[in-house]
């Protein structure tokens, strides 16, 4: 985690392309600047793409660039700083091991505990259909690596015992939650957004502990300059019983947010149990690695 202050408050972010977290091993890069390093995209689904252009590509230069591969969203553009780049490359390819990903090794894995059917793979009694494809590319040390999946997250939270999804599927994170920073105006932008929300759930919720930047799990900017934010957490008490909170933030262009906060226990909805004095549930991702700074 990386602690920034701004304003005068202190606020945790997780480790993201956005954030330098610590000492990482170079990798040599493409000699053009413009060359793509790092890559996200997704094909396949039920949606169908408006554009060619992956959802998320770095350029040696530290250029990111945002697509709006299902349209609905403003294409963005930002940049990190070449240790940045080189602590994401580090990431990736030394503790994600993308190099090293076999489809076809997870494939007979997971076979091996659930037979497939038609459309896709049995998963605890269903059959996943109509998911998309992760798609994650690196282009580093003069080597060219790429690592996909089909319904990659559904898979992954279903079998935690298969290393390698749960590896991809973290890389996956942390390139999402750099992607959600920006569309929500960087560090400063998400720190206000956060602030408005940790206001509202104050109001309705005074005893549960604020969002944070690790809560975040979507941020889209709109064609029309408007913004849309989802942070949700949940949690597990001593007892074993659940809560959580899910906030979201519609902003438009001009004017001031609409924000929703819904709070709740597996007994009630946000009622009988103070909230946010529980232990945060492991997601299951390593965003939160990397070194600790004031």
């Amino acid at each position: 985690m990386v602690s920034l202050k701004s304003a005068g408050l202190a606020i945790v972010l997780p480790c993201s392309f956005l954030l330098w977290c610590g000492a990482a091993e170079p990798h040599a890069l493409p000699d053009d600047p413009q060359a793509v390093v790092v890559e996200l995209d997704y094909r396949g689904g039920m949606i169908a793409r408006q554009t060619e252009e992956p959802y998320l590509k770095i350029l040696a230069d530290g250029t990111v660039k945002l697509s709006a591969p299902y349209g609905g969203t403003k294409p963005l553009e930002s940049k990190i700083s070449a240790e940045n780049l080189q602590a994401l490359l580090t990431y990736i390819l030394d503790e994600q091991k993308l190099g090293e990903f076999d489809s076809q090794a997870i494939a007979n894995a997971i076979r091996a505990k659930a037979k497939g059917g038609p459309g896709g793979f049995k998963l605890s009694g269903a059959i996943i259909s109509d998911a998309a494809t992760t798609i994650v590319r690196v282009h580093a040390d003069g080597k060219s690596y790429e690592a996909k999946y089909y319904a990659l997250s559904m898979l992954a939270n279903a079998h935690p015992d298969v290393p390698q999804l749960g590896q991809l599927r973290a890389v996956e994170k942390r390139l999402q939650l750099g992607a959600h920073i920006i569309h929500a105006g960087g560090i400063e932008g998400l720190n206000q957004r956060l602030e408005q929300v940790n206001a509202k759930l104050k109001a309705q919720y005074p005893d549960a502990a604020p969002l944070t930047a690790a809560d975040l799990t979507s941020a889209q900017q709109t064609v029309d300059g408007g913004l849309r934010m989802h942070f949700r957490r949940h949690s597990t008490l001593p007892g074993g019983e659940k809560q959580g909170v899910n906030a979201t933030l519609t902003a438009p262009a001009d004017g001031e947010p609409e924000i929703q906060v819904l709070g709740f226990t597996a007994r009630s909805l946000g009622r009988g149990t103070p909230l946010g004095r529980g232990t945060p549930r492991d997601r299951g991702t390593p965003l939160d690695r990397g070194q600790r700074i004031d």
